[in-house]
């Protein structure tokens, strides 16, 4: 008969990383990103929000077909009920130490990047981090086209150590004075229901508002960027066309004709966008329905952010 091997608890560190990474991600990122989702009239998915058209885990599909789950999204169109148009994706997380630096931001690099290939109107892949990040793990993450918004270590020890909470450890501290340290966090936090809001009052504060409105400001200009040129060629035609407006593209596609008899049944299209501030989206090799598809999705991102400025 076998035996169950007994789950290995989880060591007081590590609990208390979690506690950490889960306040800065519920009372700092969550209320930053909804603040823009608030001014986009976007819909901003999380953990944090229930709805029937998801299962608990915030998952999309890549090109290939793969599931990765998010931590949050903002859409367009998205509603308790159904599942929008992504147009940003974001990671967060808090980490104790420098150790692996260059590991995480590979993972969540590698976890954001296929999303690109895959939405034609996601516009925004960023991660939200603190605690000990290495200089070259930022490079590696912005390398990769990715906004990082990034806090020191020390910002989050200082906001709770403004209220007598003290967070950290040494690197060679016994389990017992790790036990210790989580007990009174702990301890603490049930004294306190509002602390952690508290806490994440403090570090804004610390931070001020022109690097906080700083980071906001750059992902709405992001979000707010529209398409330049589209372009368009063939799989079995050497020619391509370039159009300045998505009604032009629609046009196209709907009323081309295949002249040459060489052309094959089914008609395959490369569907290139290229954005104001720089950035393309390219899709190659799809069915003509496919680029109508992708072109549709585009008119209703153009048509959402024109409303917004227009109004304000």
């Amino acid at each position: 008969m076998n035996k169950k091997t007994a789950k290995k608890p989880s060591s007081s560190g590590h609990v208390l990383g979690q506690i950490i990474g889960n306040w800065f991600e519920e009372y700092f990122a969550y209320k930053l990103l909804l603040e823009i989702a608030k001014q986009l009239d976007l819909y901003l998915d999380s953990r944090y929000v229930k709805r029937k058209c998801r299962e608990s885990k915030i998952a999309w599909k890549d090109f290939d077909g793969n599931s990765t789950n998010y931590d949050f999204v903002l859409e367009l169109d998205g509603t308790v009920d159904s599942l929008g148009i992504p147009i940003a994706f974001f990671e967060t997380f808090w980490r104790r130490g420098a150790r692996h630096s260059k590991d995480k931001a590979r993972d969540d690099s590698g976890k954001l990047k296929p999303m690109f290939d895959t939405y034609p109107t996601l516009k925004v892949l960023a991660i939200i981090a603190a605690g000990d990040f290495t200089e070259p793990a930022q490079i590696l993450v912005r390398s990769q086209f990715i906004d990082l918004f990034y806090i020191e270590k020390n910002k989050i020890l200082e906001a709770w150590n403004h209220f007598g909470v003290e967070i950290d450890y040494p690197d060679n501290a016994s389990e017992d004075h790790k036990s210790a340290v989580l007990e009174k966090v702990k301890e603490q936090l049930k004294q306190d229901k509002k602390l952690k809001e508290k806490v994440a009052n403090q570090l804004c504060e610390q931070l001020g508002k022109p690097t906080i409105h700083g980071f906001q400001d750059r992902i709405r200009g992001i979000l707010s960027s529209l398409p330049i040129k589209f372009t368009l060629s063939f799989s079995k035609n050497s020619n391509s066309y370039d159009f300045a407006r998505l009604g032009e593209v629609a046009e196209f596609l709907k009323n081309f004709v295949v002249e040459d008899m060489n052309f094959e049944s089914e008609l395959y299209v490369n569907y290139e966008i290229l954005y104001s501030e720089g950035t393309r989206f390219t899709r190659k090799n799809i069915p003509i329905q496919e680029a109508q598809n992708l072109n549709n999705q585009m008119s209703k991102l153009i048509d959402h952010m024109e409303k917004i400025y227009s109004n304000n």
